[in-house]
């Protein structure tokens, strides 16, 4: 129980270090609390379960809530980041199809310019709508940090939930432990 107690505690430590870089990375107009917030109360979680795992090692009947709920929690939290990873990469690979196949801003600066010196503003306004529709795709692409840091954290619960399986008592073990 101490081993997962400690894995649980790792686990936390480093959900915490994800939030603090994708908050410290973030872009401005990003809200980037959420970045912070999120895997915070989830290390609470992971530590809290650590706290009944070392509990349990005295009192059986904690321990057998600390256990479970320290190897069910990194497999919620996985689900949880891989829901929110999943579509911000769809969004992210879309915006960077669209922008790459979309003329560059200088390319639509020099078209608007060239529209006005022929007297044409309404071509002018389309070029300015276009330069706006690449601002948005950009955007979009900048959220490259928070699909890291997603599919990131999503890994390491994963990792987490195997590491508290391979320490996991063995059955000849526990059958020792009771008696």
């Amino acid at each position: 129980m101490i081993k997962a107690a400690i894995a649980l505690l790792v686990y936390a430590l480093l959900l915490v270090g994800m939030g603090c870089f994708a908050y410290r990375v973030a872009p401005p107009e990003a809200i980037a609390l959420t970045a912070l917030i999120v895997p915070s109360v989830a290390a609470v979680l992971a530590t809290a379960a650590a706290v009944l795992c070392v509990l349990g090692t005295r009192n059986r009947k904690l321990g057998m809530i600390g256990a479970p709920a320290g190897l069910v929690l990194p497999v919620l939290v996985a689900l949880a980041f891989a829901g929110r990873a999943f579509p911000a990469t769809t969004a992210y690979l879309d915006a960077r199809a669209e922008l790459a196949e979309r003329p560059s801003a200088s390319d639509l600066a020099q078209f608007a310019d060239a529209a006005i010196e022929q007297g044409e503003t309404g071509v002018a306004d389309v070029a300015a709508v276009m330069a706006r529709d690449n601002a948005e795709s950009l955007a979009a692409v900048s959220k490259d940090y928070l699909i890291i840091t997603l599919w990131g954290a999503t890994a390491l619960s994963l990792y987490a939930f195997v590491t508290l399986l391979l320490l996991r008592p063995k059955p000849a073990a526990a059958a020792t432990a009771d008696e």
